[in-house]
């Protein structure tokens, strides 16, 4: 269920803040099925922390949620990891400008 799903994401997320003390942040991942659609919503305080290090730990988080729940098939996890590194980063990932990313699993 959503609480058990929550705790497996904040352990995960716990066990890689560990890796990048003193590094303090939280990131609060919450869900919304409707109909085929998924919206996931990743808010992240970050301070003093290295840019890569909490994206990597924000898209690993999203993905064992996303597992777990077996919303997302393979292409739509790649999307929204591209979604992910583009609000990170304010680049595309794979062209390396500012194009948008469409994807069904959108990042508020």
């Amino acid at each position: 269920d959503q609480v058990q799903v929550q705790a497996v994401v904040f352990e995960a997320i716990e066990e890689a803040r560990l890796q990048v003390v003193p590094t303090m942040y939280a990131v609060m991942v919450r869900y919304v099925q409707e109909k085929e659609y998924v919206q996931i919503q990743v808010q992240a305080i970050v301070f003093e922390a290295v840019q890569a290090q909490i994206q990597i730990v924000m898209i690993e988080a999203q993905e064992k949620m996303m597992n777990l729940q077996g919303l997302l098939g393979k292409k739509q996890v790649l999307q929204a990891r591209m979604v992910v590194r583009k609000k990170m980063t304010g680049k595309h990932p794979l062209h390396g400008g500012s194009q948008s990313v469409t994807a069904r699993s959108q990042i508020y």
